[in-house]
């Protein structure tokens, strides 16, 4: 996969498996996003991560905090001397109107944090706040790409 269509082929994947971006499951859009963190990249010179992070936010200076539970896959790239040239981040990311129960939980956990991938996604789905934000309901659903 080349990583700049990264964010059309998680789009891709969500719809493939079904999810409904009227009424997003967490938990479907969690299980596809794990095997699109797990796709091989075609990029040379080209490093990862993944990234689980929730809680809240003021996504516009106008808005209102909102809850975010935030699947994101980080590409490092490095020039043509194999120095650090940027970052770009591919999120599949939720955002719901706060409940009290969410607005007491706030977490992120990084995949190199523990390996293999696996034992990442375990440790995420065990984490207490992980389990809060996927039995909420209503999300709001965005896939996007951006360098930071």
């Amino acid at each position: 996969m080349d990583t700049r269509d990264s964010e059309h082929i998680l789009g891709e994947m969500l719809a493939e498996n079904g999810l409904d971006y009227s009424d997003p499951d967490p938990l479907l859009a969690w299980e596809v996003f794990k095997k699109f963190a797990q796709e091989p990249i075609s990029d040379p010179g080209v490093t990862e991560g993944v990234l689980f992070q929730c809680g809240m936010f003021k996504f516009t200076d106008e808005g209102e905090d909102l809850f975010y539970l935030d699947f994101v896959r980080q590409y490092w790239f490095s020039d043509s001397d194999g120095e650090y040239d940027h970052t770009e981040h591919v999120h599949c990311e939720l955002k719901a109107s706060p409940t009290p129960q969410l607005r007491r939980i706030e977490t992120n956990l990084w995949a190199e944090e523990c390996t293999p991938l696996q034992q990442f996604f375990s440790q995420v789905e065990a984490l207490h706040e992980f389990q809060i934000a996927v039995q909420h309901r209503p999300y709001t659903l965005e896939v996007s790409h951006e360098r930071v």
